[in-house]
């Protein structure tokens, strides 16, 4: 059973040595395919000393989804294993994912992620995209009990994610780490992704795609994967998003909650402190009484999606590796204990 991982580099070479450590040492593994998209001239140093890398560079950037689909035409391998730079796999996740895939007849198999190496941050499972979902995350804007609501379905699926012990379906995974059956009925055209999607819900549609066909998805928690979340490189993470977000629309179908409700957005919402404009991880106190409370980090005030730590000692402050990768931009935090009920709840922009 032959397991090709491919790489996409694109200037992250200085993640590499780790990753490529573990999967050149993996038996499963019978090569690693680094498709290069920065033309670095020090990437053929990094390989060296990995019998089973080879790269395979590209003359210009074109695109995740490109790269992806030329290095797994280069590839026989029964199975590919897309993986970003920014990971460090758990001890035999490529034997656990397979031995999932296989035990359920998956199409596309995925890990459960953590943001740390300590793993004291728990990320959560992939949003992905239909029309449920962008209706839902834009009503949350424009109504407080529509956020409510969302937030606490949001609450439920985390759960299940985090709390399943065996392989299970989930709709969407993250393409940061997927193992992929080389299934020639379902990529008759030789390709994993839509090209149409140069950076961003490839992964998604690929899942749509598969869902749309009657093909398993799994997510399989004894497979472990630490991801440096959001540590892309590029300067047009924004408009590479909203780009393929409106084409993923398109090709789907899907008109967006504004076309079809003329709400006004949220005026306000409540939070119990602010914290401004800040360089450094705030101190966030809060009154504990018995058992377990954690600290949870969103992106919106309704925390769809949220990534998760255990708070001990009436505070929480971010550790500094975790601090450093976040970048610039406005969060939100609160503290809840082991009923999901919230304790505390703080805003801030870190700068």
């Amino acid at each position: 059973m032959k397991v090709t991982a491919i790489i996409v580099n694109y200037f992250s070479s200085s993640f590499l040595p780790p990753l490529l450590e573990i999967l050149n040492n993996d038996p499963l593994i019978s090569e690693i395919i680094v498709a290069d998209n920065s033309a670095e001239p020090v990437l053929s140093e990094v390989l060296r000393g990995f019998p089973k890398a080879r790269s395979l560079p590209f003359s210009r950037n074109i695109g995740f989804a490109a790269a992806v689909n030329r290095t797994a035409k280069t590839s026989k391998s029964d199975w590919w294993l897309l993986i970003n730079p920014d990971t460090i796999p758990g001890h035999d996740f490529v034997k656990k994912l397979l031995g999932g895939a296989e035990k359920t007849n998956a199409l596309i198999a995925g890990p459960r992620f953590y943001w740390d190496d300590e793993k004291t941050f728990k990320l959560p499972p992939a949003i992905g995209h239909s029309w449920l979902i962008q209706a839902g995350l834009e009503s949350a804007n424009r109504s407080e009990m529509d956020a409510r609501l969302v937030s606490f379905n949001w609450d439920i699926r985390f759960e299940r994610f985090w709390n399943e012990t065996e392989p299970f379906f989930e709709p969407f995974l993250s393409g940061a780490c997927l193992l992929i059956r080389n299934d020639k009925f379902f990529f008759g055209d030789g390709k994993i992704f839509d090209e149409r999607f140069f950076l961003y819900f490839e992964d998604t549609d690929l899942c749509t795609r598969a869902i749309l066909n009657g093909q398993n998805i799994v997510c399989v928690p004894q497979a472990e994967v630490v991801h440096y979340w959001d540590q892309s490189p590029s300067e047009q993470k924004g408009q590479f998003m909203t780009e393929s977000h409106q084409k993923f629309n398109e090709k789907h179908n899907l008109k967006t909650f504004k076309n079809l409700l003329d709400f006004e957005n949220l005026s306000g919402f409540n939070v119990d402190n602010d914290y401004g404009e800040t360089y450094n991880s705030p101190v966030f106190r809060f009154q504990k009484l018995s058992g377990t409370y954690f600290f949870e980090l969103g992106l919106n005030h309704f925390f769809v999606p949220f990534a998760r730590s255990e708070a001990k000692d009436q505070t929480f402050q971010f550790p500094e590796p975790v601090w450093q990768r976040l970048h610039p931009g406005q969060y939100f935090g609160r503290i809840r204990n082991s009923q999901n009920q919230t304790i505390a709840t703080w805003k801030w922009k870190k700068l």
